[in-house]
């Protein structure tokens, strides 16, 4: 049973116990007072929807093989990240330059790797909304890589 489902599961049995045990205080109030019962039978309470979280499972960084490219006209900047998602235990590739300059920074996943595409991304300085799957459009020899990063001009300064 997947992460997911499992937490799916038991939040529908917190649901499910919450309301049986507000369900049995109300009888037990009702019986043990007559006016309580009068009050009881004509309120209705609403118990809200349970919210849910997706979270993406993440593989151990250190099995995790990152790519970092540079898609800018400042040198060393793939280095840089390189070494310090190195330093956060992800497994670095070689850095190399994009075939082609990059408009903004973008993490590209691998199936199976997007919650460590997003994790890439945060410690990168990027947001989620620059995480997206891998395609032929990478402007970049993927290789092994499971995530790549393509470091455009909106970052190659700050790393």
């Amino acid at each position: 049973m997947g992460p997911v489902l499992r937490g799916v599961l038991l939040t529908a049995l917190a649901v499910a116990v919450g309301i049986g045990v507000l369900s049995s205080i109300s009888r037990i109030h009702a019986t043990t007072n007559p006016t309580a019962a009068v009050t009881a039978s004509s309120t209705t309470t609403t118990v809200p929807a349970p919210t849910t979280t997706t979270t993406l499972a993440t593989h151990p960084p250190a099995s995790v093989r990152v790519l970092v490219a540079n898609g800018t006209t400042t040198k060393g900047s793939a280095g840089k990240l390189a070494a310090k998602l190195n330093s956060d235990g992800y497994d670095t590739l070689s850095p190399t330059d994009t075939s082609s300059p990059a408009n903004a920074s973008a993490v590209y996943y691998a199936p199976g790797y997007q919650g460590d595409a997003d994790a890439v991304a945060s410690a990168s300085g990027l947001t989620s909304s620059a995480v997206q799957p891998l395609s032929s459009s990478v402007p970049v020899t993927v290789g092994s890589a499971e995530v790549v990063v393509i470091i455009g001009p909106d970052i190659a300064a700050s790393v």
